[in-house]
This record gives C-alpha cells, structure tokens and sequence, in this order.
C-alpha cells in the first residue's frame, strides 16, 4: 500500500513533534535534578536535594570545659539550626563528636563525628572519623550522608563542610554545608 505525499509529511511531522516533546520532557527533568528543585520529586528516580547553607549552634553541650586544644577523650552534643542564603531557617540538626585519638604519625587529634538534620518533609544523617586539624583549619571536610526517613529515606549522597570564624560577640562557631542528597 503507498501512502500519499501528504500522509507522509503529516506522520514524519507528529513523529518529530513527538520526539521533539519527549526531547523537552527529558531535559526539564534533567534541569529539576541537577538545579535540586521539586519538579522532578517523585516522578525522576535520580532527584536530588541540594543544599548551602550556614549552620548555627543553638546549644552545646560537653564532657570537659572546651579549650584551645581538646584533649583525647573530649565529647559533646549540639542543636544546630540551618539557615538558607536568604537568612530564613530551613532545618534543624542535632550532633556529637569525640576526640578519639592523636594519630601516631603526625599527632594530630582524631574525631569521630555524627550529625542528623531534620527538614519539614525528612531527616538525613553523615558520619565519619574527621582530623580535628582540619576543623580547626576551616579545610574543606567531605563525609557520605544517608536519607533515613520521609522523601529522603534510602537517599544517598556527599555532605562537605568547613568550620567558618566565630563572630563577634559569639562563642561558637558556624559552620558552611553543601549538602548533595540524590535518591536511588
């Protein structure tokens, strides 16, 4: 059977509308990951959450007064609250840490260190063993961080963080965290 000349043209014109659709389709959801935004949630398995925002203490809590130099054995507990570029508070978060040990080939204090974040629609959580030099230096400090409920559960990604200089009149200090959480 032939087709007519116009048939064809109307076929290979819907198919390129189709394709062209699709094309379109795809690259929004390509935009909504990788720009973190809600368009693709739910509907992109590769969604992700992104995050910079400055973290505040709130309470701080610890085994021995704090000092210059924490001794080995050193612990505490803190209440964060995490504030977006606008200013406006966006999460909260809770953490401990311990000094663990001074690392025989350089000396330099070891922490282990854990910090849960709870946003409106989940939590998330990082880990790690981190050299307290570089906390201390402000250095970038990269762990893996966990999606363990809500839109977040069973997501994966990478939390980096630095420690950022106390600000007049406050005795503790802020911290910088670029948070990358993506789902399965």
């Amino acid at each position: 059977m032939r087709t007519s000349s116009t048939a064809w043209h109307r076929a290979a014109w819907t198919a390129a509308a189709v394709g062209a659709a699709l094309a379109l389709l795809a690259a929004s959801n390509a935009s909504a990951v990788a720009n973190g935004d809600g368009a693709a949630h739910g509907k992109n398995p590769r969604a992700c959450l992104r995050l910079h925002v400055t973290e505040k203490m709130i309470k701080f809590d610890t085994s021995l007064p704090p000092a210059a130099d924490l001794p080995v054995g050193f612990m505490s507990t803190w209440f964060d609250e995490l504030y977006d570029a606008s200013g406006a508070k966006i999460a909260t978060a809770t953490g401990n840490m311990d000094i663990m040990y001074a690392r025989p080939s350089d000396g330099h204090k070891m922490q282990f260190q854990m910090e849960q974040v709870q946003l409106p629609d989940g939590t998330f959580s990082m880990a790690g063993p981190f050299d307290r030099t570089d906390v201390i230096e402000s250095n970038w400090i990269t762990a893996p961080v966990v999606g363990l409920s809500g839109r977040y559960a069973g997501w994966k990604g990478t939390w980096v963080w630095r420690t950022l200089p106390v600000p007049p009149g406050e005795t503790a200090p802020p911290f910088e965290d670029k948070i990358v959480l993506c789902g399965p």
